[in-house]
């Protein structure tokens, strides 16, 4: 009886281990698991390898194991690094857009700047002397080129300050390093807030105090008077028709238009000084730039300075107009220039046209 008994007892232990490993759905017992496949849990990409994850062989439960499978695929379809030249930049690595389905990211690589030839010397532009790229035949690997030189244009002078600005020499300092000072050049800021459209080395004579300038500036914008003092265009004269004022004494040359709008202005005033249409040269005298309104010595340009103004009309921001200048001959007319085509000549002094103020410094 006791071997029966003590047989029944192993049999059983022998079902109840044999069942616990050929089943893992019995909530009283657990698996035993044998992890003998694998599955693949993400597909390699361009940029990251594909990742596989234990399973176990009798229950199929996935483990926490996991297994780097098949390397990344990389991009494809970008345009191979390449090295740069001595006039062509390079790239440190591929570049492009991936043409893999599913990708589509945009490589930019590393630009490499161009080398630019060597064997030779460049010279520096300085403010006032021009420089070069330099001359010669490349002796870098492969090039050999034939490189002839480029100029490059003297760079003027970085004006520091103008409170600076020598009234004797007509010179102004210089920021740039290395540099003392000297001329400003066309198209700089004036010290009243103008641009610079007329430079003279040797100066001229402003022939209301007989003072030495070296510059004229024009102002940022058209003036403005007439009958509501906002009119864009305006008369020479005070009044519309003849006879007008009569003004004696206006030069053509550079120099004369601050002496030729005083002259205007007392006629004007004289003959009518209680009149308050707001004519050319009192607009130019009333002229300011904004945060540079203690400069009350803007004037209305005698012909030659408008003419100046015309040959330099890209500098100022001027496209087109026909332009009142301060100089006038005989009584009925005053001297315009037409900025379109280029001519001037005598108009009537009623008739309403573009005024641009300058000054002389």
């Amino acid at each position: 009886m006791n071997k029966m008994l003590k047989h029944f007892l192993i049999v059983a232990i022998i079902t109840i281990i044999g069942f616990g490993i050929s089943t893992c759905k019995d909530p009283d017992t657990s698996c035993l698991h044998t992890y003998s496949l694998w599955q693949e849990t993400n597909a390699p990409i361009c940029t990251e390898a594909g990742e596989e994850t234990e399973k176990c062989s009798k229950c199929n439960e996935l483990g926490t194991k996991k297994q780097v499978g098949t390397d990344a695929l990389g991009h494809q379809g970008l345009t191979l690094a390449f090295a740069a030249t001595c006039t062509t930049s390079g790239n440190s690595e591929e570049s492009g857009t991936c043409t893999r389905a599913g990708c589509g990211e945009v490589v930019t690589g590393t630009v490499i700047n161009a080398l630019g030839h060597q064997g030779f010397n460049a010279v520096n532009a300085t403010c006032t002397e021009n420089g070069n790229t330099g001359s010669g035949i490349c002796t870098r690997t492969s090039c050999g080129e034939v490189v002839t030189e480029t100029v490059i244009n003297a760079l003027g002078h970085e004006i520091l300050n103008w409170s600076t600005y020598n009234t004797t020499t007509g010179h102004v300092s210089c920021s740039r390093s290395g540099c003392t000072g000297g001329f400003a050049k066309i198209g700089d800021t004036g010290p009243a807030g103008g641009i610079i459209f007329y430079v003279a080395l040797t100066g001229f004579t402003i022939t209301d105090d007989s003072s030495i300038a070296y510059y004229l500036e024009a102002a940022l914008t058209n003036a403005i008077g007439g009958e509501t003092g906002v009119q864009t265009t305006m008369r020479w004269s005070i009044i519309a028709s003849s006879p007008y004022p009569d003004v004696a004494g206006t030069g053509f040359g550079i120099g004369s238009g601050r002496n030729n709008t005083a002259l205007i202005i007392a006629a004007q005033e004289a003959t009518y000084p209680s009149d308050t249409y707001i004519y050319a040269a009192l607009a130019c005298k009333n002229y300011f730039v904004t945060s540079f309104d203690s400069f009350d010595d803007w004037f209305l340009p005698s012909k030659d300075e408008l003419n100046q103004l015309y040959l330099r009309r890209a500098d100022v921001g001027i496209t087109s107009g026909r332009f009142w200048s301060s100089s006038c001959d005989p009584i009925a007319a005053a001297y315009d220039h037409d900025f379109d085509i280029g001519l001037h000549g005598g108009f009537y002094q009623g008739h309403n046209q573009n005024v641009r103020a300058v000054r002389a410094f």
